[in-house]
């Protein structure tokens, strides 16, 4: 599903251009996305806070914290179990996370690093400063 997204947001995102990919990543300023939902993050899952630190980049940690626990629960290691590609804490499918490594020189979806949650957050904050929310289903519930 996300793949879907992916091309349908990218036919009607303004043109935003593409930061060299670094190992300091959070040094670049985020664009503003075309997309922003406000969130009353519930704090429920127990597995979600320790990433608080790692979201930090978001300009809404809470929003964040709630598409990862609607995702993965907040467990780095998950795959989809309904047969999907998608993988780790943000759930990307292959297809997806394989673009954004394209468009950043990042590692490959085949390396494992889908499972990374640093390397997964850096992906996802990527996608979401070009695309805001749009990709993750969960943000539909947040």
């Amino acid at each position: 599903m996300i793949e879907l997204l992916v091309v349908m947001s990218l036919a009607m995102a303004p043109e935003v251009p593409l930061y060299e990919w670094t190992e300091n990543w959070l040094e670049h300023e985020a664009v503003t996305p075309h997309i922003h939902m406000p969130v009353q993050y519930s704090g429920t899952g127990s597995n979600v806070e320790q990433w608080r630190d790692l979201v930090s980049v978001f300009p809404d940690p809470d929003m964040a914290l709630c598409v990862i626990e609607g995702e993965s629960g907040g467990d780095p290691t998950i795959d989809n179990r309904q047969g999907s590609s998608a993988a780790g804490l943000w759930q990307f499918l292959k297809g997806t996370w394989d673009w954004v490594a394209d468009q950043t020189g990042g590692p490959s979806y085949d390396s494992g690093a889908p499972y990374d949650p640093k390397i997964a957050t850096e992906y996802a904050y990527w996608l979401w400063a070009r695309q805001g929310w749009g990709p993750w289903n969960a943000a539909r519930n947040c």
